[in-house]
C-alpha cells in the first residue's frame, strides 16, 4: 500500500523563455530549470491529477 506525502513546489521565471522549477517532499528534494512551455503542461497536468484524486 502506498503512502501519501506532501509534495511543494515552487517556480521562478530566469529569463530567455525558461523557469526554474524547485520540488520538495519529506524524503527528497530537486531543482530543474525548464522551458516555459513545459512548465505550463506539466502544471496542467498536477492541477488535473489533484482534481482526479479528490
Amino acid at each position: 500500500m502506498a503512502s501519501k506525502q506532501t509534495l511543494t513546489w515552487e517556480v521562478e521565471a530566469i529569463g530567455k523563455g525558461r523557469v526554474r522549477l524547485e520540488v520538495w517532499t519529506s524524503s527528497a528534494s530537486f531543482r530543474i530549470v525548464l522551458p516555459l512551455d513545459l512548465a505550463r503542461e506539466m502544471g496542467e497536468d498536477l492541477v488535473n491529477g489533484a482534481k482526479d484524486a479528490t
